[in-house]
């Protein structure tokens, strides 16, 4: 089997062949197979045994978490309270409002 003829290789597909994962991994199935207890160790997904495939969701999810450097954080928007205008006994300045 190969890419062209592999339908896992389909954006539609939510399941991966091991074509598809040695792939997306950049390696070949060989590889795959030489490495497979050694991903298990690694909490690697297993293959779904209803269907004999990976579930595509479950081995991006673990290579995302194999990253070293985290994603740009989100930005964070800080409301500044407005100063507070009043005399000493913390009565409102009427005619500076």
């Amino acid at each position: 089997m190969d890419h062209e003829t592999d339908q896992t290789f389909s954006r539609h597909s939510s399941y991966g062949s091991k074509l598809w994962v040695a792939t997306r991994l950049g390696r070949s199935v060989e590889w795959l197979r030489k490495r497979q207890s050694v991903l298990k160790d690694m909490a690697f997904p297993a293959l779904d045994p209803a269907t004999g495939l990976y579930l595509k969701a479950d081995v991006q999810t673990w290579v995302e978490n194999r990253r070293k450097v985290s994603p740009r954080p989100e930005t964070v928007v800080t409301l500044a309270m407005p100063e507070q205008t009043g005399d000493a006994k913390g009565e409102p300045d009427y005619d500076n409002l």
